[in-house]
């Protein structure tokens, strides 16, 4: 991948004495290629510097592209000292990944900086939209991904089975196929599928039930994420799912490069507010995804701004009600030129 380009953008937004800080792993990785846990990058107009502890200097020093690699002993004095180094006045950050405590620490200490919160925004709008090799990884790992779930599908008999044990079942086939899983696996049935973001739990799947089935693995320290819905023997979840997949198929057609993206949001709930159902209808209509499950953008009606070719997104409409059941279907959608295709 070229990281020496991710960053080169970076620069040409920097004045002389500028420069950012960088700390979520994810933003570390897409600007250097490094890809441990634990690692601040720093990128000024004339230099970028990878700093990490001695657990992963090594490491560091094999993948990173950065102009230097520097050995941390004392953190915020270290920060200083580099920043002092390349003479920088004004150091902007990203507020969403730098916790405000570590910040405190950060500001007493660089009494001659004036740290901006703002970085984040950059990084944000630079990873929405995925260059050649991330698509190529993204769609080998959606296939991978899915053909993970044929092979549950194939292979598992859950009526019978509990949450549980079907989530340990998908898991294994998940990373069989990836380097790991991108989130924590949901199978969630019955009343319990009412729940978005539910526990899976003990309780055994049977007749009757709906079950949400949410997986995703990570390959190549990419992101999936998908949704399923299995019914067994239940009219009315099946007509639910009949309208959450006429939702979905609304919104495909609101996304393509230059579209407002707000559009597929209010082209699913239009579906749901049609038939009655748009208060069992309880999260947006899906979300950007990438080096994180959930990146830029959102997709709903609040969003402000276009989609671009080059975006991956999750199209995920589903309906939930309390005490019986719910349903839910989501695919991985690229933004192409004149539409969209499903990964």
């Amino acid at each position: 991948m070229n990281f020496k380009d991710r960053e080169q953008r970076i620069k040409k937004k920097l004045s002389s004495d500028e420069a950012i800080l960088v700390n979520s792993r994810e933003a570390v990785f897409y600007l250097s290629g490094f890809s441990g846990s634990l690692g601040f990058l720093i990128i000024s107009k004339k230099k970028s510097i990878l700093l990490v502890d001695g657990r992963y200097f090594e490491k560091a020093r094999k993948e990173a592209v950065s102009d230097e690699i520097f050995l941390l002993t004392d953190f915020i004095e270290d920060i200083k000292k580099i920043l002092d180094l390349l003479k920088v006045k004004r150091c902007y950050f990203d507020g969403e990944s730098l916790s405000y405590r570590l910040y405190e620490r950060i500001s007493k200490k660089l009494e001659t900086v004036n740290l901006v919160d703002g970085a984040g925004e950059w990084i944000k709008n630079l990873r929405a939209v995925k260059d050649h090799q991330e698509l190529k990884i993204i769609a080998e790992g959606a296939l991978l991904s899915k053909k993970a779930f044929t092979l549950f599908k194939r292979q598992v008999k859950i009526l019978g089975m509990k949450e549980r044990e079907c989530v340990n079942e998908l898991e294994y086939r998940l990373k069989k196929f990836g380097d790991n899983i991108s989130f924590d696996t949901l199978v969630l049935a019955g009343e319990n599928s009412s729940l978005p973001h539910g526990q899976p739990s003990n309780r055994i799947i049977g007749k009757k039930d709906s079950v949400i089935i949410d997986f995703g693995l990570k390959y190549k320290n990419y992101c999936t994420d998908n949704t399923r819905t299995l019914i067994f023997d239940n009219p009315l979840m099946e007509r639910y799912l009949r309208i959450v997949k006429k939702a979905f198929k609304a919104g495909l057609g609101q996304i393509s490069d230059g579209r407002e993206i707000k559009l597929a949001d209010i082209a699913v709930r239009d579906v749901f507010e049609k038939e009655g159902l748009l208060n069992n209808f309880l999260h947006s209509s899906g979300h950007g995804i990438g080096l994180s499950v959930h990146e830029y953008p959102t997709l709903s009606y609040k969003t402000e701004g276009i989609f671009k070719e080059g975006m991956v997104v999750t199209l995920e409409p589903g309906l939930y009600f309390e005490g019986i059941g719910g349903v839910r279907y989501e695919e991985m959608i690229l933004v192409t030129k004149k539409s969209c295709e499903i990964l």
